[in-house]
């Protein structure tokens, strides 16, 4: 559950102020305003007290123990998500030594003990524990080092404090056991890294050296206030584009409805109720648009304010702080930064303009209903991208109402287990891991015949390539020979066929095609194989994987891949095409997740083998809906299916389903 947190837009910090906003503080906890006690720092870069984090997640869980764990302010979800323990979580977290090191120099002003002056008294304070982040009279401090572990709560004397700073923070030693405990005091270049006098000299003798100061100048510049603000005129020009759509919807509503009684007019007075009828489909496309804008306009937002967060963290860096720390925070913001860079990109270009627009049908004869009404998305062109084509979908309640649920057996034998498929020309092409067959189906459940591929081994996931000279073509994954096999759905000899084989690295189970790329999950890495033009594919490089039961893949561009780690505390994982982690999902009702695919919006939908369930997940690892079809016998799902707009997924072995 998200805090209500008012956004950040200014820092304080020893006195003085940013231009980034208002007068915040960042020595103080978004969570009860106050000076921070014991700061955690969440994945994302925003820290709360540790009591106050673990509230507002137990409270989460109060009010719906299915409920994802995120960051309160940019609901970022927590490392984890799955658990139900909040407190083994969040001791888990590292605590924010920057934000305890900026809170020290206050303390080195005033002197004062923290827990006297909530008891309006004055004392002196003489010690610092800087996991708790307060300053101590000697009779607190007694009592603290009583009833705390001396391993995490280290305190020092505010004395020491005064004649050297650094001791507050950690990584401003190195960690090497045998260099005892030295300053990191320089920057490698070549290595990218701190080093001691020790290091410096045993290891980097020969590297280029750099004060750590200007290392810390080098990546602000590069990356810093610069990326940031660059970022939020992003996301500002972005909120306005939606808010404007909303403004264009309803005009477009209130135009619409003039030509619904336009339209009204011209026929027979029977058609009243149909009318109605129209209008109130009108109003459901209208508010699901407007709903799913407001949810875009929220996400970025929030990403807004992250980016107001990470600002003043990068104003912060170097006031007050040794280099050391200024280094880590910084090095700590770029990574997030280039993680949030990535959401923004991706949510971006899966962003659409919505139109509303009527649709009159033929009304001679007997009707039903007087017209469709139509929304039209027309994403936006995106550099470096190819010109995105305008969808259209209609918002039609009647139709939904009498649409078949499709449910249907996908046999050869008894044994037949659907391990995979693909969409083709509206029908599904199931791959049948122990018939050895790939097999086409209408989505009611008619055999085609006459595509009916055997196949030389068992086969476990297809492919589609990308259509080149109306040639569909498809891959094929064979784990037991560490096979993939190419075939052309058309006119051409099963001889032919049979000699388009390549060898993965190990056994590849699921895969699935960009337009340039195929991505195979092999386990415990996923190989990245080139698409040429005459439809050959070569092996490029492999990507290690967090598990090793990796066996389904999906790509959502040319930048993302989502694969599943099939184990029973398995996750959804995403990285982009360099391997570099983008999110990890994980959730309690989610066990040992299968198949991945992807909508036409970039939502991820995930099959929980054991938990009988399929999670649909947003492009940034937020929960939108546990799934379970209609079918009361809906269980063991395995694989999921994407056509024309629906989704379809296998389970059972060999029973086919509409969710």
């Amino acid at each position: 559950m998200a805090a209500d947190v008012s956004r950040p837009t200014t820092v304080s910090v020893n006195g003085s102020k940013s231009k980034a906003g208002h007068g915040v503080d960042l020595t103080k906890c978004h969570l009860c305003t106050k000076t921070y006690t014991a700061p955690k720092q969440l994945p994302c870069l925003h820290s709360y007290c540790e009591d106050c984090i673990i509230k507002n997640l137990k409270s989460a869980l109060d009010t719906d123990s299915t409920a994802q764990l995120k960051c309160p302010i940019c609901i970022a979800p927590l490392p984890d998500a799955r658990t139900k323990d909040v407190n083994s979580l969040v001791n888990k977290l590292p605590t924010d030594h920057f934000i305890s090191a900026l809170m020290v120099q206050d303390v080195l002003k005033t002197k004062a003990c923290k827990t006297c002056q909530i008891n309006n008294k004055k004392t002196d304070a003489v010690s610092w524990c800087a996991y708790c982040a307060e300053a101590m009279c000697e009779e607190h401090a007694v009592r603290h080092n009583a009833m705390t572990p001396r391993d995490t709560h280290k305190v020092n004397a505010i004395s020491e404090i005064e004649k050297d700073p650094s001791l507050v923070y950690p990584p401003t030693f190195c960690t090497k056991q045998k260099h005892g405990r030295k300053k990191l005091e320089k920057y490698c270049m070549d290595h990218k890294k701190l080093c001691c006098s020790d290091c410096r000299s045993l290891h980097h003798s020969e590297c280029r050296i750099a004060d750590i100061k200007h290392a810390v100048d080098a990546m602000k510049n590069t990356f810093g206030v610069t990326a940031v603000d660059k970022m939020k005129s992003e996301v500002a020009n972005i909120i306005k584009n939606r808010e404007q759509n909303i403004t264009d919807l309803n005009n477009q509503k209130t135009q619409k409805e003039a030509a619904i009684k336009t339209l009204r007019d011209v026929i027979n007075q029977h058609l009243d109720s149909l009318e109605v009828t129209l209008k109130e489909e009108l109003s459901k496309a209208h508010d699901a648009e407007i709903e799913d804008m407001n949810k875009d306009i929220k996400s970025f937002k929030d990403k807004d304010a992250t980016l107001d967060h990470y600002k003043i963290l990068a104003e912060a860096v170097g006031r007050s702080t040794t280099d050391a720390q200024a280094y880590h925070q910084v090095e700590k913001l770029i990574e997030q930064v280039k993680i949030l860079d990535e959401h923004v990109y991706h949510k971006k270009s899966m962003l659409s303009k919505s139109e509303l627009d009527i649709i009159p049908l033929d009304v001679i004869g007997s009707i039903t209903q007087l017209a469709e009404v139509k929304v039209r998305q027309t994403k936006p062109k995106i550099e470096g991208k190819e010109e995105s084509k305008v969808s259209v979908h209609t918002a039609h309640s009647t139709i939904i109402e009498r649409e078949r649920r499709n449910k249907f057996l996908a046999l050869k034998f008894q044994c037949s287990f659907i391990s995979g498929g693909i969409s083709l020309n509206s029908n599904l092409f199931l791959v049948d891991n122990r018939g050895k067959e790939l097999r086409s189906y209408t989505e009611y459940g008619k055999r085609d015949t006459t595509l009916t591929f055997s196949l030389p081994g068992n086969p476990f996931d297809v492919a589609l390539l990308p259509q080149k000279k109306n040639r569909d073509v498809v891959a094929i994954t064979f784990p037991k020979d560490n096979q993939i096999q190419l075939i052309e759905i058309g006119n051409i000899s099963l001889e032919k066929q049979l000699k388009h084989f390549y060898k993965t690295t190990d056994k590849g189970y699921g895969l699935a095609s960009t337009g340039t790329k195929l991505i195979v999950a092999c386990k415990s890495k996923l190989d990245i194989w080139d698409i040429t033009e005459e439809h050959k594919i070569m092996h490029e490089k492999s990507i290690p994987t967090k598990g090793d039961k990796v066996k389904y893949v999906a790509v959502a561009d040319d930048s993302r891949i989502y694969y599943t780690d099939s184990s029973e505390r398995g996750t959804l994982n995403c990285v982009n095409m360099e391997g570099v982690n983008i999110f990890q999902y994980s959730h309690k009702h989610l066990k040992l997740p299968m198949g991945v695919a992807i909508d036409s919006k970039g939502h991820v939908f995930v099959c929980g083998f054991h938990s009988n369930n399929v999670h649909q997940v947003s492009p940034e690892a937020n929960l939108l809906e546990i799934m379970t079809p209609e079918d009361p016998h809906f269980r063991k799902p395995i694989a999921l299916i994407p056509n024309a707009g629906k989704m379809f997924v296998s389970y059972e072995n060999n029973a086919i389903t509409l969710l």
